[in-house]
C-alpha cells in the first residue's frame, strides 16, 4: 500500500485473504446482472486504458475514504504495465447519438505466473457507471478461467464480492495456492470476452 505523506510503499498482508475460487461454477453472476449482460451495454477491452483506470481507482470514494494508491504505486503499477505484468479490463460506454466512447468503470491488477492480483476497480457515477465495474469483473473471471489462471486474489472479502463467489481463506491456504500459481507459464492474451460460457 501507499503512503502518500512518505512517499513509501508497504506490503500488504493479512491474516486471511479473499479470493474468487476459479473453479467451474464458483463463481455466481447474479441474475439481474445476468439480464443486463445479455444487452451488451458494454465494449469490453482490455489494457487500453490502463492509466485511466489506475487513476480513476486512485481517487477519494468519499471524504471519509482516503487514498492508498498514491503516485509511487501509480508509477510502479505503470511499469509492471509496460512489462507486461499489470493489466486491466474496461467496460466501454458508446453514446448511439455521436458514438462518443467513455470509460464506464474498470479493474485492474498485477499477473504473475498463473496468479491474478486484483488491486482495485470503479464505475463512473450512473446512469453511466451502472453495472460497469460488475461487468468487468465477470469477464476478467472468463478469461482468467479460459486462460487457466489459478488464482484470483482480492486482498479481502466484502459483501459486494461474496456476492459473486468471493470467499476467504487462511494466509497458510494462500501462500501454498500462490507458490503454485506463480510457477505457471500462463500468458494474459489473446483477450476475447467469453460469457457465460467460460464460467
Amino acid at each position: 500500500m501507499g503512503d502518500p505523506d512518505s512517499g513509501t510503499l508497504d506490503l500488504y498482508t493479512a491474516e486471511h485473504r479473499g479470493i474468487f475460487p476459479l473453479d467451474p461454477g464458483a463463481f455466481h453472476v447474479p441474475k439481474r446482472l445476468a439480464q443486463r449482460l445479455n444487452t451488451n451495454p458494454f465494449t469490453i477491452t482490455t489494457d487500453t486504458r490502463f492509466e485511466e483506470v489506475v487513476r480513476y481507482c486512485a481517487k477519494p470514494r468519499s471524504e471519509d475514504n482516503g487514498v492508498w494508491i498514491c503516485e509511487p504505486l501509480v508509477d510502479l503499477y505503470l511499469m509492471l504495465h509496460e512489462a507486461g505484468h499489470a493489466h486491466s479490463v474496461e467496460a466501454i460506454a458508446i453514446d448511439p447519438d455521436t458514438g462518443i466512447e467513455t470509460l464506464a468503470g474498470g479493474i485492474f491488477g498485477v499477473h504473475i505466473g498463473g496468479a491474478f492480483l486484483g488491486e482495485s476497480m470503479f464505475h463512473a457515477d450512473p446512469p453511466i457507471g451502472t453495472d460497469a465495474s460488475k461487468s468487468c469483473l465477470v469477464y476478467l473471471v472468463a478469461h482468467l478461467r479460459k486462460q487457466d489462471f489459478t488464482l484470483f486474489d482480492t486482498q479481502m472479502t466484502n459483501p459486494f464480492l461474496e456476492r459473486f463467489g468471493n470467499t476467504e481463506i487462511s494466509q497458510d491456504e494462500y501462500e501454498t495456492m500462490l507458490s503454485k500459481a506463480v510457477d505457471l507459464e500462463i500468458d494474459w492474451a489473446p483477450f476475447a470476452p467469453h460469457w457465460p460460457d467460460a464460467l
